[in-house]
């Protein structure tokens, strides 16, 4: 890819077709390429031009790491998008950046995928409490910040409290809490290399269901018991006295 994005021989046009056929083999919506100063062109049929100088990941790009952006609205489109970005040199001098855009939605359709008994659920949030991957989408789309929301609803100070006390310190852990006035247990961890956590959890209710499914078997197991248990003492003590009332009844005859 990089021969064919320095190579100034080859027509714009056959870049164009090159790069569009890439970015539907791994699933990206286009790949562009950035000059020093930020100046940015898309390779699609549209052309379109912007530019990314302010944008974190191309001020790091440009210091020589590949990045991986937040969940962002791409200057060019409008749309919610990820961007991953790489430098490119040419004869050892670094002259811009490669980026390619990925669907933000991505993170919301791979969340809501995820399913666990009949009440499980899984989002993902980033390092400042903004969802960016839901089953409830407008929480993404609106870039619903939850310690921003707490300030304003009391129910959701629990979840603002794990969020500040362990999820947002990137730490793994777990924790309870009340959303839309459910109570709800998750388990949460940071995801490797990017700047978001993940969080999966479930209803207590369903959790406490189970707790007492199993409370009741135990229930019944230990009636079981004790009625099998009962029954072998009436056998076994039936199998005793029968001899003993025969000699005694003997005994009552031979006096």
């Amino acid at each position: 890819r990089d021969t064919i994005l320095l190579d100034d021989k080859i027509p714009f046009e056959e870049k164009i077709t090159f790069l569009q056929d890439e970015a539907k083999k791994t699933e990206y919506l286009s790949f562009a390429f950035a000059d020093k100063n930020g100046n940015s062109t898309i390779f699609n049929s549209k052309r379109e031009k912007t530019n990314i100088a302010q944008r974190e990941c191309f001020k790091k790009d440009m210091k020589g790491e590949t990045t991986k952006s937040d969940l962002l609205v791409s200057s060019a489109t409008g749309e919610q998008v990820i961007i991953i970005a790489t430098p490119i040199y040419k004869n050892g001098e670094h002259i811009g950046v490669c980026y390619g855009r990925r669907d933000g939605g991505l993170l919301s359709e791979f969340v809501s995928n995820i399913k666990y008994k009949e009440t499980g659920f899984a989002y993902m949030i980033n390092n400042e409490g903004i969802s960016v991957g839901d089953r409830n989408k407008d929480l993404v789309i609106n870039k619903v910040n939850f310690l921003k929301q707490a300030e304003k609803d009391n129910d959701l100070k629990g979840l603002a409290d794990i969020m500040t006390n362990s999820m947002l310190k990137r730490q793994i852990g777990s924790g309870e809490y009340k959303y839309e006035g459910k109570d709800q247990i998750v388990a949460f961890a940071p995801v490797k290399n990017s700047n978001w956590i993940i969080a999966m959890g479930i209803e207590k209710k369903e959790i406490l269901k189970e707790a007492n499914s199993i409370r009741n078997i135990f229930i019944i197991l230990s009636l079981v018991i004790t009625i099998i248990g009962a029954l072998a003492i009436y056998i076994v003590s039936g199998s005793i006295t029968k001899p003993i009332v025969a000699i005694t009844e003997r005994l009552n005859e031979l006096a």
